[in-house]
């Protein structure tokens, strides 16, 4: 037996939410890479369904942390080109608010973050279409590096340096960031803590009015979470999968 059938039986017996919001993670929709995190579209369109039917999709920055539990936050890594050309018509088709955080070196030509992937990204000419038309932009550094990694004027430009980047090609305000890779650092905190309004990391609990806002804990969507695992995500007050995962990715590093 793995260790997904005994978490999720610990699961179960978790209560659900009564207050904040799930905040969910998502990479590429129909990327054509095979990889875990590369969701087929009908998968991601069934999940758009659920999310209209049975919650409410709020932007990061309108999140009611002692409200309604049925907030949902939609995110997305990295900026690829597929999400111009897949997601976001369906985002902006249904009026679904979201944020994407973006990686400047790669929209400049740098490597992918994912490693091994061949997928582009977008270009700052799709990035300034959406952020018109109400995409949320947000920063996810320049290079994607493990910030731990950096010393001090390395954290200026990666995360400093990245919102000034953006807020200048863009010409949006950028208020958020993600850590790449979820690996946080307390040497960078401050950094970010007086750069952005907001951050997000990995983990697995929700949003709520005790979470620190620069390290809202997020839940990655996964293309083998079926229909079910995705309803009890959204129902659950910390997704014990997604925060297992979390500590394991700190402990690598």
């Amino acid at each position: 037996m793995g260790l997904r059938e005994p978490i999720r039986a610990l699961q179960d017996l978790l209560p659900p939410a009564r207050r904040g919001a799930c905040v969910l993670a998502y990479h590429l929709v129909e990327g054509g890479t095979g990889g875990v995190v590369d969701l087929p579209l009908q998968t991601f369109l069934t999940q758009l369904e659920v999310l209209q039917r049975a919650y409410r999709v709020v932007a990061l920055h309108d999140v009611d942390p002692d409200g309604d539990p049925r907030q949902v936050v939609l995110t997305f890594d990295d900026a690829y080109a597929n999400f111009y050309d897949v997601v976001w018509p369906e985002l902006r088709a249904r009026g679904l608010p979201a944020t994407l955080y973006v990686p400047v070196g790669f929209v400049d030509g740098g490597p992918a973050p994912i490693r091994g992937t061949t997928a582009t990204a977008c270009t700052w000419e799709q990035l300034a279409s959406m952020a018109a038309e109400g995409l949320d932009i947000g920063s996810h550094t320049v290079s994607h590096p493990d910030v731990g990694t950096l010393d001090a004027a390395g954290l200026e430009a990666e995360i400093a340096g990245s919102r000034t980047t953006l807020e200048a090609r863009l010409g949006v305000p950028v208020r958020s960031f993600c850590y790449p890779r979820a690996l946080v650092h307390a040497r960078a905190e401050a950094v970010v803590a007086r750069t952005y309004a907001t951050a997000t990391v990995g983990g697995g609990s929700r949003y709520t009015s005790r979470t620190d806002p620069h390290t809202i804990e997020r839940v990655s969507i996964r293309s083998d979470h079926d229909l079910a695992t995705f309803a009890a995500i959204l129902r659950s007050r910390y997704w014990i999968e997604e925060g297992f995962a979390d500590v394991v990715r700190q402990l690598r590093r």
